[in-house]
């Protein structure tokens, strides 16, 4: 993949480049900034699948209640909620059935809330999501304890808002749940009609005014949110106090939106481009984004990360795609990662000053196997584009490579057939086995197959 992920409005790129990456790291070396984490960052492992929080709560709440989702055209937590209430059960009886599907699940952070939990410059996260798992990331990474000094959490009927400013600076990170915090009690939002609640209170007289304050002094970095262009609008606007033509209070400060939609939606990034000119829209997900801001600020720190990236001498895997198919190879290599398979993509370990070609050819050089990602978007972009060039050098080291020794795993990220393909190398479709990962979501015959081929020379 030819460009970087990360281009802002006002160029393509340029929020790559080490001329805004610096700023931004010193004013988080300073505290300055604040991770606004969404609840894409929200994940669970399911028979070597990777789906987001709410959806697994759905379908496990959809269960319980004996509801049938093919009458609805998504699996949404809010969807399925509504689904319940027009059978009749009563919302109060909503809350405790959640709660205990997440005590029971008994599920763990993610890699990229552990790098954001790592982070020692960060204390304070805003969480949008109702899950514990930014809490146990932090306790993992970081040794803090859960428990009612650890997180804050707002409800527009209630207002104990702390003193964040000498919470922060005295004590242990702080979690604030801005849209509540899982229990068993209705303090927390989980159907469309609960954020609307919390919206209309973050606007009267029971604003979370301490939070605000805080907000509004500090770059935000939006990560995982993936929200209507509507709702993004509102926190935007919430958390800067004023205008968003207006400048941010803090000289330098900006704020960065990192998830799988905001990037996709033209209204929005002209919108922000037009009237909010401290915004900068990250053109990939938000764990590549995380991936990045991780690597520099170790490096940066001299901090060896804890979560081991693919050595030179290790083997891995080449994740090679368009820039459109870019979310559903973050989910592949999520994936591939959480069954033990080292992957690499281009966005994650480019730095200022890297031979940008050379380091791409030493990889498919050095990898253990090749995977191209083919969909709608490789079958159309035919000219300039640099995933074409890695297939032809993943091409030239295979003519040196006996045909009884699998280099090439093509998967298919879309429902495209296989036999309609026509943009790729013949031999592809004559003599290789693809797989499936519609989304992203690499099916567990496919993941067993590339774990086996990565087992072959261990």
């Amino acid at each position: 993949m030819a460009s970087h992920p990360l281009e802002p409005q006002h160029g393509p790129s340029a929020l790559w480049d080490d001329v805004l990456w610096e700023p931004l790291l010193a004013s988080l070396d300073r505290g300055q900034v604040v991770p606004i984490i969404g609840p894409e960052l929200s994940v669970v492992e399911i028979d070597g699948n990777t789906q987001s929080v709410r959806t697994y709560v759905a379908c496990r709440l959809a269960e319980q209640l004996g509801l049938d989702l093919a009458a609805l055209p998504h699996a949404e937590l809010s969807d399925v909620i509504g689904l319940a209430m027009r059978h009749k059960v009563r919302p109060m009886d909503v809350y405790p059935r959640i709660h205990a599907i997440l005590r029971d699940a008994a599920i763990k952070p993610g890699p990229t809330l552990k790098r954001l939990a790592a982070i020692r410059s960060f204390g304070l996260y805003v969480s949008l999501s109702f899950d514990t798992l930014l809490e146990q990331a932090l306790a993992d990474e970081r040794g803090t304890t859960t428990g009612p000094s650890g997180y804050n959490s707002y409800h527009p009927r209630r207002m104990p808002d702390c003193d964040l400013v000498s919470s922060v600076a005295d004590g242990p990170p702080l979690v604030y749940y801005l849209f509540g915090r899982c229990s068993v009690l209705p303090e927390y939002a989980v159907s469309d009609s609960d954020l609307l609640e919390y919206l209309f209170g973050m606007q009267s007289a029971a604003a979370p005014r301490n939070l605000l304050d805080v907000l509004k002094g500090k770059s935000l970095l939006f990560l995982g949110g993936a929200f209507p262009d509507w709702l993004i609008r509102i926190v935007l606007r919430l958390t800067r106090q004023k205008p968003l033509s207006s400048p941010r209070e803090l000289d330098g400060a900006v704020e960065i939106l990192a998830d799988s939609l905001s990037y996709q939606d033209p209204k929005l990034v002209g919108f922000l481009s037009d009237f909010s000119v401290e915004t900068r829209v990250f053109h990939a997900g938000a764990d590549d984004f995380v991936d990045q801001l991780w690597t520099r600020w170790s490096e940066r720190s001299g901090i060896v990360p804890p979560i081991a990236q693919p050595k030179a001498e290790d083997a891995f895997v080449f994740l090679s795609y368009a820039r459109e198919d870019s979310d559903a190879a973050a989910a592949i290599s999520r994936a591939l990662r959480a069954a033990g398979v080292s992957c690499w993509m281009d966005t994650e370990r480019m730095e200022g000053g890297q031979n940008f070609r050379s380091e791409i050819v030493g990889r498919i050089a050095r990898c253990e196997l090749f995977l191209p990602l083919i969909s709608r978007n490789t079958e159309v972009r035919l000219r300039d584009t640099y995933f074409r060039r890695e297939w032809r050098h993943a091409e030239d080291r295979r003519q040196g490579t006996s045909d009884s020794v699998i280099f090439t795993v093509p998967i298919i990220v879309d429902d495209l057939d296989p036999g309609a393909l026509r943009e790729i190398p013949e031999h592809w479709k004559r003599d290789l086995n693809m797989c499936r990962a519609p989304c992203g979501v690499l099916d567990p015959r496919g993941l067993r197959h590339i774990q086996q081929l990565m087992s072959r020379g261990s």
